[in-house]
């Protein structure tokens, strides 16, 4: 640092002419001796501190500075503000001895209060020069700051009063460091100021505080600022006192940690009470702390320090900060022995609130904010080890762990909390590879209640609804389903109990396991009863300490037999609960059944085939001819072979076997009588065409011409007469059947046929079959259909083009596939339009919307009229000021919107499943000022998009694969 020594010319002239030395500190803390005509302009430091931080502000005065006295050695110049005990030796701040390079405690700078002006050659018209000469006589006689007490007071506050009442510039004199009392070191304003602080120090705290239990800091929420400040004081050396740490109790008292980067200072004086200090640290590093002092918090106190190396007590100003606002205290109600919060608060950081609580025990030190599930989905959430996911603890002043847990706000309003306390002991075990993480993991639960200021702490538990499905042919109303979980898999009385809400009382009884069971258990009276709230409550899991499981039907299909309330049977069920996924399933109980065909010999039949039905619904076998058949179930199994009687009979799987035995007699033989079939078609444009006859083809195909009507006549022996009726455009099925040789449909009319069904009546319809195929616009050849069932199409508008017939002997092979013989509408769809709503369903082709109404489509709503095990159907809209949606929507969901008077702008369709493999579907939109698109296919856009316009209308149909188009595919969107 650049030294900058002046002289000061007036200070001994009274006294004497000569050049008398004295030794000065420069600005750079190096001792210097010079003449007394020299001073030194000097920086001083004013410091400020919020735990360490230190900030100069600099000042300049004209002053001589005292040289730190050594042992046997006496100040030239009488400067400091507080002088020493013993001016025959000082100590230096860390108390060790100085010899003329050591920086004293307080040292004379001149320097003047912060905001205070230097007076010196300033000509003051407003001075009072008795009014100030009295001032002086008040402050000359005040005592030293160590000296004051109570009696004190009217004094000081004369004087202070007297001060009070001088102009700014006669304070600003008094304030000034080269003006003082002949016997103080320091101007009469901090003389006065010293007083005062006396007086202060003498005054008992008020340490109450709304923030919660605990201990505060720097770096806890909220945070703990301090400043400190040695007032009018001209000291070159400002020591900082920082508040280190706050402790509130549990009755709202606060008391600090108070540390000063010294460590020459043995006592303070506050609160009325005197306080030892201990020194730590060596060095510059030395420090005097000072504990368990009663604070004011947000505000400033006043401290009276006994400096060791000065021999007096210092004052200096302490200024605290901390936001009491900011944390909620919370009154705690334990529920359980092993999770025990001792102390609680809210505390808000910007939008987010956590909580902060401290645990009695010290088996935990981390924590998951989550169930026992999810905590073990996660995994390792530690920070060292895993994925910082968990909650972690730290060990405060009291030695408890401590946590923070942030919590949304409809978290704050009394609901559970789960969580899940990490055992250290077993955590430290999974890393060591003794156990696995989840033996870690402890269940527990939290309720936070803001606006009651409550936390409630107790071991997890929760009431969880369980979505129910039932498959189809269920005998039972489909029931209301809740799990209920107490404490988790490691804890002692852990338990999953189910409660199975019925809708009526046809059950009465439940048993967990088969129906044989169920009724032996019936007798020792082991089952459980329906109760009056029409519920079964059973335990379907459950555990004791450390994760020992003595009971679990979670997770897996288990027999669940019931009792039916009339009858008194056992009917049995497979239940599948997943607590992971909230469900509950019920189907029925099937088991594998082979059938095996014998003749009356007892001799295989082979070749034998076997038709099982339930109702209407035919069961397939799986790849080794086994049938997969409910159990208690009755179906209709129909056995037959070559040279055999079909033999026809109900069974009902009921546990016992897993092959069935059938006996098939030899079939009769007898002689067929003669018997032959000619038909003829009417074709647009065409009219009767000749007549054919035996599978020959009637119609026309490749030629887009519509068959209208059809005419059938039997010849032979036999006593078989056919008869008939057609599907026609506009009128539907014909009320009636058509006697053969008589027309059926229509002619002149100009009115397609559509589809047909055609049976055999007379004595000897039963020893055969009559099998029909037709040709159908955009089909094809659909498969052969028989005795009076239907061939063709219904709902689509499509016509019928060909036909071919054949009669055969009873039971004998297809004449080819009978794969799809009668399609019924496929794909149906309804939109939803401005001013109108929902609009009738429309199928296959027809017009879903509205065409010149200039009328917006909103959504839109598509199904598929198939199984969903065939697929499926999913689409996709464009809307405005949207775009395209996120995702597709399914088999009737909405795509589009209501509500929002929102146009939807285009759209994109496609098949999902097996379906897709067998057929294409084609749509268009008819958009506004431009009409109707291009057919577009499988996921196309279709209609507009970046245009603003509004789609009205959608045509939807489905072709078999590779089919030709319904139209043009051209434009087909719009952009």
């Amino acid at each position: 640092m650049k030294k900058r020594m002046k002289m000061l010319m007036t200070l001994f002239l009274a006294a004497s002419m000569a050049l008398t030395p004295i030794t000065v500190m420069a600005d750079d803390g190096q001792v210097q001796t010079q003449n007394a005509y020299e001073t030194s302009e000097q920086e001083t430091e004013v410091n400020t501190s919020s735990f360490g931080a230190e900030t100069n502000e600099t000042e300049t005065g004209t002053y001589v500075q005292k040289e730190e006295a050594s042992d046997n050695q006496t100040p030239s110049v009488e400067t400091e503000e507080e002088t020493p005990a013993s001016r025959g030796s000082s100590d230096s701040d860390e108390g060790q001895e100085t010899s003329g390079s050591g920086e004293p405690e307080e040292i004379s700078t001149g320097v003047q209060s912060q905001n205070t002006e230097n007076t010196e050659n300033t000509e003051n018209t407003d001075s009072n020069s008795e009014g100030i000469e009295h001032v002086k006589e008040l402050i000359a006689a005040l005592p030293d700051i160590k000296d004051v007490t109570a009696d004190n007071e009217a004094q000081i506050k004369e004087a202070e009063s007297a001060y009070n009442a001088l102009s700014d510039a006669d304070k600003a004199t008094l304030d000034d460091p080269k003006n003082r009392p002949e016997t103080k070191e320091q101007s009469y304003g901090r003389v006065l100021e010293s007083a005062l602080w006396g007086l202060e120090v003498l005054k008992k705290v008020d340490n109450s505080t709304t923030l919660p239990q605990g201990t505060y800091s720097a770096s806890t929420t909220p945070a703990l600022t301090s400043s400190s400040s040695k007032g009018k004081s001209s000291s070159s050396r400002i020591r900082t006192w920082t508040v280190t740490e706050v402790t509130v109790d549990g009755q709202g008292k606060a008391v600090a940690t108070i540390q000063v980067d010294s460590g020459t200072y043995t006592t303070l004086r506050t609160n009325g009470e005197t306080y030892k200090g201990t020194a730590s640290g060596t060095g510059e590093n030395k420090v005097t702390t000072f504990q368990n002092v009663p604070i004011d918090l947000n505000s400033t106190f006043y401290i009276a320090a006994y400096s060791s190396s000065m021999g007096t007590e210092i004052g200096y100003s302490v200024t605290t900060e901390i936001d009491e606002s900011a944390a909620t205290a919370l009154t705690i109600t334990n529920n359980t022995g092993m999770f025990k919060a001792v102390n609680a608060r809210l505390e808000k950081q910007g939008d987010q609130t956590y909580l902060v609580m401290d645990l009695s025990g010290s088996g935990y030190h981390e924590l998951y904010k989550g169930t026992y599930e999810e905590a073990v989905s996660n995994g390792d959430g530690s920070k060292d080890k895993g994925n910082d996911s968990w909650v972690h603890g730290y060990q405060n002043s009291e030695k408890r762990w401590e946590f923070s847990i942030s919590l949304t706000e409809g978290e704050l309003n009394g609901t559970d909390i789960p969580l899940v306390a990490v055992s250290n002991t077993y955590y430290g075990k999974y890393l060591n590879g003794n156990n696995d993480l989840k033996r870690a993991f402890y269940p527990r639960k939290i309720q936070v209640n803001e606006s009651a200021k409550t936390l409630v702490t107790g071991d997890f538990t929760s009431e969880a609804s369980l979505a129910v499905t039932l498959a189809d042919g269920i005998m039972m109303k489909k029931p209301d389903a809740k799990l209920e979980t107490i404490g988790g898999p490691n804890s002692n009385g852990y338990s999953e109990t189910l409660k199975l809400i019925m809708q009526n009382g046809s059950y009465d009884r439940l048993y967990i396991g088969s129906k044989e069971d169920a009724a032996e258990a019936e007798t020792k009276g082991e089952t459980t009863r329906l109760d009056d709230a029409n519920t079964f409550t059973v335990a379907v899991r459950e555990g004791s300490f450390g994760g020992n499981i003595t009971k679990d039907y979670l997770e897996q299909p288990v027999v669940v037999s019931f009792r039916g309330t009339s009858s008194g049977n056992w009917v049995e069920r497979k239940v599948t609960i997943s607590k992971t996924a909230k469900t509950l399933k019920i189907d029925p109980v099937t088991e594998q059944i082979k059938f095996r065909a014998v003749d009356e010999e007892g001799n295989t039949v082979e070749g034998a085939s076997f038709t099982v039905k339930r109702k209407d619904t035919q069961i397939n076998p799986d790849s080794d001819s086994a049938y997969t058949l409910v159990k208690d179930t009755a179906y209709t199994v129909e056995a037959g072979a070559d040279g055999y009687e079909t033999q026809t009979f109900t069974y009902a799987p009921d546990g016992t076997e897993t092959e069935h035995t059938v006996i098939l007699k030899k079939e009769k033989k007898e002689e067929l009588k003669t018997i032959g079939l000619s038909y003829s078609a009417h074709v647009q444009n065409i009219g009767w065409q000749a007549n054919v006859t035996d599978g020959t083809e009637a119609g026309t195909v490749g030629k887009a011409l519509q068959m209208e009507a059809i005419k059938l006549s039997t010849t032979g022996d036999a006593d078989v007469q056919a008869e008939y009726r057609s599907h026609i455009q506009n009128s539907g099925w014909e009320n009636g059947w058509t006697k053969e040789g008589q027309i059926s449909g229509t002619t002149g009319k100009k009115l397609r046929m559509e589809a047909v069904q055609i049976r055999l009546t007379g004595s000897d319809a039963d020893k055969y079959d009559i099998w029909y195929q037709v040709h159908v616009q955009n089909y094809g050849w659909l498969g052969w259909a028989k005795n009076g069932a239907s061939a063709g199409t219904t709902g689509k508008g499509l016509r019928m083009e060909a036909i071919r017939v054949r009669i055969l002997s009873k039971g004998s092979a297809a004449p080819g596939s009978t794969d799809g013989s009668y399609v019924e509408p496929l794909v149906c769809y309804q939109t939803h339009v401005q001013n109108k709503g929902w609009m009738t369903s429309v199928s296959d082709g027809k017009i879903a919307g509205t065409t010149g109404k200039k009328l917006r489509m909103e959504a839109v709503k598509l199904t598929l009229n198939l199984p969903q095990s065939e697929g499926g159907i999913a689409y996709q809209s464009h809307l405005q000021n949207i775009g395209w949606e996120r995702s597709w929507k399914t088999n009737g969901q909405i795509s589009g919107t209501t509500g929002q008077k929102r146009r939807l702008e285009a759209v994109r369709i496609k098949l999902t499943g097996n379906i897709a493999e067998k057929y294409d579907i084609y749509y268009r939109v008819h958009v506004q000022n431009k009409g109707w698109t291009g057919w577009a296919k499988n996921g196309e856009d279709c209609g507009s998009t970046g245009l603003s316009l509004r789609g009205e209308a959608l045509e939807t149909v489905m072709v078999l694969k590779g089919a030709p188009a319904p139209g043009s595919t051209a434009n087909t969107c719009w952009k």
